[in-house]
């Protein structure tokens, strides 16, 4: 049910609602996550972690770098022709290693967590937005429609459905 309600709005008339609210898949919102995943916001902590441990470790990082660590010791890539994420971390501390990746995890969770709120929240402020702007719409319509009927002396018909009776009757 949920891929259906998915697919609707990535297959909408409005393809700026499915990304708005998370929905709009394919491959270049993959690698923008594998990006996400890379960046400095989620991998600087880590670094800073991993010189930390390393150095109560008696180890000296005055020459530590980030982008040298990252480059070296950290592997993220898209297996092709899926949606997995491969993520491999290198280090002589095999203690170390489970941390950090752990880590890498949990930080990763917790932006994509408070990324998808945001687009979530980004998509119910947009529909209410249309909501509002569609009864005031259908107001405006019903408002128009009396006073035209009201203007040229017009009987407004209405159809209700009577429960005891099959058919339909009209009042007018």
């Amino acid at each position: 049910q949920n891929n259906t309600a998915a697919s609707t709005i990535r297959n909408s008339a409005n393809p700026g609602l499915a990304k708005l609210v998370g929905v709009s898949g394919g491959k270049s919102e993959l690698k923008t996550q594998v990006e996400i995943l890379k960046s400095s916001s989620i991998l600087l902590p880590i670094f800073d972690y991993v010189k930390e441990y390393k150095m109560n470790q008696g180890i000296d990082v005055k020459n530590y770098r980030y982008k040298k660590w990252l480059s070296n010791n950290l592997n993220v890539q898209l297996r092709k022709g899926t949606s997995v994420l491969d993520l491999s971390y290198h280090d002589k501390d095999k203690d170390l290693i489970l941390s950090v990746l752990n880590k890498i995890s949990a930080r990763y969770q917790s932006y994509s967590g408070r990324d998808r709120r945001r687009k979530l929240e980004k998509g119910i402020s947009y529909l209410e937005g249309q909501m509002n702007l569609y009864t005031e719409k259908v107001n405006t319509s019903h408002r128009d429609a009396q006073q035209y009927a009201i203007d040229n002396d017009i009987t407004v018909i209405r159809q209700y459905s009577d429960k005891n009776a099959d058919k339909t009757k009209t009042l007018k």
